[in-house]
Formats: structure tokens, sequence, C-alpha cells
């Protein structure tokens, strides 16, 4: 923005402008929230280093106040305001003696990004892992889609198709059949149908195995009845 002493000062508020607080994992998702908010409102250049700083006076003597330089702060500080309030209660001691919003905007980045990124291979390392073992299909799905959702929150998006690649790798073999029948397939399975599939199939399971064992009852049966033919021959 072209900044001039007659610039209005926009009021920047957390609960307006910057709503999504900022925690130790979910740094992409907030950076992008603050930077568009601040482009919509034509104040990017304040935290991206492109707005020089105006000298405070206008003469060596420091006499005159510089009225750029009065505008400058007052909007840099309303903005500064917004970034703390936006941040959650661990992170804010690290704005604490920031005295510009470059410079907060500068310290969260150089503090998070790293953070963020080693959180991201984390995340996908964990997915990869994961396996349905003793849990439940919807148990099972719910943490790989509590996963996938990590990472898109983290700006890195999974394909719906690596997601059912996911699922389908740590399945145990008795599902085999469903796993062979989806890869085959011309076309990627959409992951509400997989979802379907797997609950169905699950729910057969569950259904055989609460079924009473018919081979002792038979077998029983069998001997009674020898015995009763060797009774009536006798």
């Amino acid at each position: 923005m072209v900044l001039t002493a007659d610039s209005t000062v926009i009021t920047i508020t957390a609960s307006t402008h910057f709503p999504i607080k900022l925690t130790s994992s979910n740094f992409p998702v907030w950076k992008t929230q603050v930077y568009a908010a601040l482009i919509g409102l034509g104040l990017e250049d304040y935290v991206d280093g492109t707005l020089t700083t105006p000298h405070p006076h206008l003469d060596i003597d420091k006499s005159t106040p510089n009225p750029l330089y009065q505008t400058w702060y007052r909007q840099d500080k309303s903005i500064l305001s917004a970034l703390l309030g936006s941040c959650s209660d661990t992170i804010q001691p690290l704005l604490s003696s920031a005295s510009t919003a470059k410079e907060a905007w500068d310290r969260l980045s150089q503090t998070y990004a790293g953070l963020s990124r080693g959180r991201i291979m984390s995340l996908k390392s964990t997915f990869a892992k994961t396996v349905k073992g003793t849990k439940s299909i919807t148990e099972y799905l719910a943490e790989m889609q509590g996963l996938a959702e990590a990472l898109a929150l983290s700006q890195n998006p999974m394909p719906e198709e690596d997601i059912v690649i996911g699922i389908l790798n740590g399945l145990p073999p008795d599902y085999s059949e469903i796993i062979a029948a989806v890869r085959v397939r011309d076309t990627a399975m959409p992951l509400t149908a997989l979802q379907d599939i797997l609950l169905e199939h699950e729910a057969k399971q569950v259904a055989i195995h609460s079924q009473p064992s018919q081979l002792l009852p038979t077998a029983n049966y069998t001997a009674g009845q020898r015995g009763f033919c060797e009774q009536s021959a006798q």
C-alpha cells in the first residue's frame, strides 16, 4: 500500500480478522489465514518487509514529528496487537518483546515453520505405519482420517486415492478379497464407498463369529443315533 499521512488506520482485532488461534501444530493454516486477511485489508506489507518504516521526525534536531510515521506506528501497533491476540497462551510470551508487527511475524515464522515441517513428516510416517490390528473398522477409519485431516490442516492434504491406499495397506488378511477388488478397478474407489464396503464386511464377520457352532451338537446327535441303533439290534 502507499502510506500517506492521511491514510486511515484500520482497527484490527484477532477475534474478527484472525479467528484461528495459533498453536504449536497449526502454523501453516494460521499463517495463511492471517496473511490472506492482511492482503484483503491492503496491509500485508506491514509484515512482509516491503514497507519501509518512516522516520519518526522530519528534521535533524527531532523537533518536528513526522505525521507519516504516526500513521504507520498506529497501524503497525493495531496489527501487532491482533497477532498477539491470535496466539495461544503458550505462544504469546514469544511475542512479548516484539516491537513491530514484522518482528512478531518473523519470530513466529522462524520458530514454527521448521516445527511444522517436522510435524508433517511425523504425520506421514504415522499414517503409513498405522494398521487396523484389533481396532474396529470404525476406530481404524477414524484414526486414518484424523491423520489425513491433520495433514490437510498443515497445508499438506493427501489425495483421496492415497488415503484409500493407506487404509487398504493397513487391513488384515481377512480383508484380502476387498483389497484385491479395489486394486483392480479401472477407476479410483471413493473413500465413502470404501468405508461402506469395509463396514459391511465387518458386520458380516461379526455375525458369522457370533453364531453358535453346529459341529458339536451334530456330532453328539450322530453318536446318539449310532448307540440307539446298536441297542435296537441287540
